[in-house]
Formats: C-alpha cells, sequence, structure tokens
C-alpha cells in the first residue's frame, strides 16, 4: 500500500479547531502564564513575604533569607516541571492522551486556590509549595499536549498543529506581562488574583474537552478500540472514508510489535536511531545554551543605559511581547511552505548576528552615541530569531515560549513506537532550572572586560545552525509511520 496516498483534501475542521483551542489554552496557556506571572510584579510579591516575616518574628527579613525564598518561588517551577515531565510517560500510555490533559488540572485548580487564599493566611510558604505544583503542571503538559495535536492532525496540517503549542505558551505570557502591570493586577491589592487566575483556563477545560475525541492512534493501537477510533477520526476529517489513515496506524502499530517499544534510557543506546537523537540533542542544546537567558535577563539594562525609565520599561517588555507573538504567528504560518529547516537556519542565523551586533553596541556605548539604541533593537531582533527558530525564553523579562520548531523535532524525526520515550524530556525543565540559578542570585551588569559575553552565544548559534542544517530531514507530506525507516531510505516527499 502507498503510505503516501491522500483519498481527500485535508481541512481543519470545527471539531479539531475546537479541540486544538480547549487542549491549548487549558495547558500550554498556563504554561506560559505561570512562567511570566511572577516577574514584574516581584517587589510586590517580595513585600508580601517581608510584611509575613515580620509579623511572626517581629523582625524584618535580612537580604540573605529574601534572596533564599524568592529563589525558591522562582526556581521550584521548573523543578516540578522535571518531576512532571518524568511522569508523563507512563500517564499518556494509561490514561491516554487527552485524560493526562484532563487529570493534569488538578494541579493547576489546587494551586490556584492556594496562591488565592496565601494573602489571607499571611502564608508565603502556600506560594511556594503552588509553584512546585505548577511546575508538575507544565511538565506534563510540555509533552502531552504536542503529542495529542499530533495524533489528532492530519499529514498535511501536523507541522501546524505542532506550532499551535507554542502559540498558546506565547499567549500566556504575553497575558501574564499585561496582568502583571502595576496598573491592572501587579499591586498589593491584586496579586492573589494575579496568581489564582492559572485555574480559569484550567476549569474551561475540565468542562469542554470531555467533548472531543481522545486520540484516534491512540485509541486503535493501545486500547484496540477500532470502531471508536474511526468514529473520532470521522469527527476530526470530516468524512467517512478514512480507512487509508486506519490503515496507517496499524502499519505502525506492526512496526511497533516488530521493533519493540524503548525506555528513555535504552533510547540511548539503540543504533537505528542514533543519528536522530545526535540531531535532537544538538538542537536542544542550542535552545538552551543560545543565550536567551543572559539576553532577557539583561534587557532591563539595556534599555536602561538606551535611556528608558524604570516605569517605561515593563511596557518596553510587553512590547517584546508582541514581537514574540507576532514572530511565533510567522513561523506558525509558514513552516508548511518553508520546511523546519529552514527555520531554524534563519533563526539561529538572526540570533547569532543580533549577539554579534549586541557585543559591539555594549563595548563602544560610552565612545559612540546612539549605540545603546542599537542594543535595544537587538534585543528585540534577537527575540525575534529565537521566535522563529530555537524557541526557547526564560520568562525573565520577555517571557518565555517554550515549544518551537526545535521541541517538535522528537515527534517528526524519532519513529511512532518509540515517540513516548523520545517526548519525555527532562532536559526542558532542567534547562530551565539551570537557567533560573543562574541568573539568582542577579549576576551584576557586564563589565566593559565582561562585554564580549555575547561572542560566545554567537558560537553558540552558529554550532545549533550547523546541526540544523545537518540534521535528518522529515517528510512533511509522509506519515509518522515513515520515520521508522532509515534516513537515506526515507521517501523526497516534500523533506525539509
Amino acid at each position: 500500500m502507498d503510505l503516501i496516498s491522500t483519498s481527500s483534501p485535508q481541512r481543519l475542521q470545527p471539531t479539531l479547531v475546537l479541540a486544538t483551542l480547549s487542549a491549548g489554552f487549558g495547558s500550554a496557556f498556563q504554561y506560559g502564564y505561570n512562567i511570566a506571572v511572577v516577574n514584574t510584579p516581584h517587589k510586590v510579591l517580595k513585600s508580601f513575604y517581608n510584611d509575613t516575616y515580620y509579623a511572626r518574628h517581629g523582625t524584618s527579613m535580612d537580604e540573605k533569607h529574601m534572596l533564599l525564598l524568592w529563589s525558591c518561588t522562582v526556581s521550584m517551577f521548573p523543578l516540578g516541571g522535571l518531576l512532571g515531565s518524568l511522569m508523563v510517560g507512563g500517564l499518556v500510555d494509561k490514561c491516554g492522551r487527552k485524560g493526562t490533559l484532563l487529570i493534569n488540572n488538578i494541579f493547576a485548580i489546587v494551586p490556584a486556590i492556594l496562591m488565592g487564599v496565601s494573602k489571607a493566611a499571611k502564608a508565603f510558604e502556600l506560594i511556594i509549595l503552588s509553584r512546585v505544583l505548577l511546575g508538575v503542571c507544565a511538565g506534563i503538559s510540555y509533552s502531552a499536549l504536542p503529542m495529542y495535536l499530533g495524533e489528532l492532525a492530519p499529514k498535511n496540517l501536523r507541522g501546524t498543529l505542532g506550532t499551535m503549542t507554542e502559540v498558546f505558551v506565547i499567549v500566556g505570557v504575553f497575558l501574564a506581562q499585561i496582568f502583571s502591570l502595576q496598573a491592572v493586577l501587579g499591586n498589593p491589592a491584586g496579586w492573589p488574583v494575579l496568581l489564582a487566575l492559572t485555574g480559569v483556563p484550567a476549569l474551561l477545560q475540565l468542562l469542554s474537552l470531555p467533548f472531543f475525541p481522545e486520540s484516534p492512534r491512540y485509541t486503535l493501537i493501545q486500547r484496540g478500540d477500532e470502531d471508536t477510533a474511526r468514529q473520532a477520526l470521522r469527527k476530526l476529517r470530516g468524512w467517512a472514508d478514512v480507512e487509508d489513515e486506519i490503515e496507517e496506524m496499524r502499519v505502525e502499530d506492526q512496526a511497533e510489535r516488530a521493533e519493540g517499544r524503548l525506555s528513555v534510557l535504552n533510547l540511548f543506546t539503540f543504533r537505528p536511531l542514533r543519528w536522530q537523537l545526535i540531531s535532537i540533542i544538538v538542537l536542544m542544546a542550542g535552545q538552551q545554551l543560545s543565550g536567551v537567558n543572559a539576553i532577557n535577563y539583561y534587557a532591563d539594562m539595556i534599555y536602561t543605559s538606551a535611556g528608558i525609565s524604570a516605569a517605561h520599561s515593563q511596557y518596553v517588555t510587553v512590547s517584546a511581547g508582541v514581537v514574540n507573538i507576532v514572530m511565533t504567528g510567522v513561523s506558525a504560518g509558514t513552516v508548511e511552505w518553508l520546511g523546519r529547516r529552514l527555520l531554524l537556519l534563519v533563526g539561529y542565523g538572526i540570533c547569532g548576528s543580533a549577539c554579534l551586533v549586541l557585543t559591539l553596541a555594549l563595548l563602544f556605548q560610552s565612545a559612540v552615541h546612539g549605540l545603546s539604541y542599537l542594543g535595544v533593537i537587538c534585543v528585540f531582533s534577537y527575540i525575534a530569531g529565537h521566535s522563529i527558530g530555537p524557541k526557547f525564553q526564560n520568562g525573565t523579562n520577555t517571557g518565555e515560549s517554550g515549544l518551537g520548531v526545535t521541541s517538535r523535532a522528537p515527534r517528526e524525526v524519532v519513529p511512532p513506537p518509540h515517540a513516548t520515550a523520545a517526548l519525555v524530556r527532562p532536559e526542558e525543565p532542567a534547562g530551565k532550572e539551570a537557567g533560573r540559578w543562574l541568573e539568582m542570585p542577579a549576576p551584576p551588569w557586564p563589565s566593559r572586560t565582561q562585554e564580549a559575553w555575547g561572542l560566545q552565544f554567537h558560537r553558540v548559534c552558529l554550532i545549533g545552525g550547523a546541526g540544523a542544517g545537518r540534521g535528518p530531514p522529515r517528510a512533511r507530506c509522509a506519515p509518522l509511520a515513515l520515520c521508522s525507516l532509515p534516513s537515506r531510505s526515507r521517501p523526497l516527499c516534500g523533506e525539509d
């Protein structure tokens, strides 16, 4: 049977659109919102910590104690993400993709309640505990959602729906930045509501997602329920003849039974997937080490050096969030047309160039008038480039976006029998954890002899671009089953 043939024009159907909105808003949106929500109002939250400590002990909290508590508040989120990412493999196999997303809402609703009452209870410990639970929620959704959307989508829309995860993450970041403004909820009276709003998307998902189908592939292959899988495909595709996709899933099942399923550890020793695994590691490392943590952390200081006041820098941060959203939309709309590889190359190229020019601007801004403004342009350019390709931001200033072209690689490069192992990505929350600890305690603004730090990120971007250029392509219109073929024997059908 020709696995590449299609029987009908594959368009977005209302059921597929609504299922994507429900799943994304209740999962990826949470991820972005909770990364960014504590950044802008950090002074207000620290004041609450200090007032609570004073009420208990009759003395103000010293600076080291405050730094420790705030470091815990921020870093507990990625630590929870690490735990959640390790849980997701078993959950998606036992409870299904949709079932995992529904269960995951527990880790959003409970902390929303705890944070909402923390001020009345005068217990900042509730915020720290809630950050761990929210991290678990993010770690689970970060892997389960792309898997769910990828298995709902028809072949020609997998790339587009794959970008929906990052779109919802960035929308969550952007709304968190808006709500966190001092004039909105980022003030002493509004911060409990600001933190508790994370429960709203979870409640909406609990009410809406049960009306949409489970992943047809999971239903057919892992549950063995062919009739339900066929009904789900008909709802998602909008036509009755879905036998080609059913047969394609059976081929995937046969490949899975023939090869056996790999665990996360065994994946590293499986020779047929060695090149794919190396490519994924290089691309993921490029995400983490391309300089986004430094760019985000020092963005406010770059704005200040350009003459932007502290009161107005929060609005510049929101503007950076707009750039993030727009460029992610560009990536989402062009990924199937331009291909993953080209977007990665362009993204790394922009990031590397921005790091190089930013370094020169910082070195000579005191000697050449106007170069400080060039630094601001470089920050925005870097954000745009990272949104197009590498797509990893840590949420300190411009927010965090999460999934991008790079993070779809495990789903599109590793064959379906081993997709669960490949999609368990502890490196993602672990990378954020490292980023948080690198930033706190906050390093000082680099001195003149240290301002060349952008050069090392420029080199990492070059390496990441080289890895993207040499990585194995994914055939855009080929079924997932064809990923199990060696790279040289895959069909050249719209390769990226």
